[in-house]
């Protein structure tokens, strides 16, 4: 992860839970522009974050991880990017994420929490092939652990016999799964009375592979046609 901040240290666009800020990359004459998202939230932003995965033969990854250095300097654009948070609902949140899909997913459970008492359940789905492979887990499981209505569920595709304790279920997230998920009801308290509500009436965000995304999209669209869900684009 890196930390962009204002060189003069002016106040930085604010950024909703979700967005993505496109940076230009590279030296001298070789220059390029890669789009990112942010992997944390403030009301206030002091500093913009970014995490990137290095990716075989990526020419952006790449740069960040072998030549980016403390103290130089970049230009980039405001934040952007139409895949936010809502922060005025009162049903249930999933956050539905594979792989490095997790980066904006982050952001958005920080933007949640931050509604204090006035956050609804949420329900923290990720895939990952491993503990070595999960991005983001300490800031998770550390904004988990301070909110009594989150609820985490973690899938290890791969996972070591290390891994025991970090991970729900070994295996990759199925439809017949999410399906049994959605179906299920759960307690919330949206105005401040505690009633049982339908899974299905949960606002959906997945983040990952297409193939993935997929998946999510029509299991959702399967249970209920009204139900709520945002996938990355």
């Amino acid at each position: 992860s890196i930390e962009l901040s204002a060189d003069d240290g002016a106040e930085i666009a604010h950024a909703q839970a979700g967005q993505h800020l496109t940076v230009e990359c590279g030296v001298g004459d070789d220059r390029f522009t890669r789009s990112w998202s942010l992997s944390a939230y403030e009301d206030v932003p002091a500093a913009y974050r970014l995490t990137v995965k290095r990716v075989p033969d990526g020419r952006g990854s790449g740069w960040v991880h072998d030549h980016l250095a403390i103290g130089d300097k970049l230009r980039l654009k405001p934040p952007a990017g139409r895949f936010v948070l809502n922060r005025g609902g009162f049903r249930r949140i999933l956050f539905i994420s594979a792989g490095i899909g997790v980066t904006p997913m982050v952001a958005m459970l920080r933007a949640h929490a931050a509604r204090g008492e006035e956050a609804t359940p949420v329900l923290w789905i990720h895939v990952a092939r491993d503990r070595a492979g999960h991005a983001l887990s300490a800031d998770v499981d550390e904004l988990l652990s301070r909110n009594r209505n989150f609820e985490r569920l973690v899938f290890y595709s791969q996972p070591a016999p290390e891994d025991d304790g970090h991970y729900e279920k070994a295996g990759r997230l199925t439809a017949d799964y999410l399906r049994e998920l959605l179906l299920a009801s759960y307690r919330s308290a949206p105005f401040g009375r505690e009633i049982e509500l339908p899974g299905r009436e949960s606002e959906i965000y997945v983040c990952g592979p297409a193939a993935f995304e997929e998946m999510v999209r029509g299991v959702a669209t399967e249970v209920n046609s009204e139900t709520d869900f945002v996938a990355k684009n």
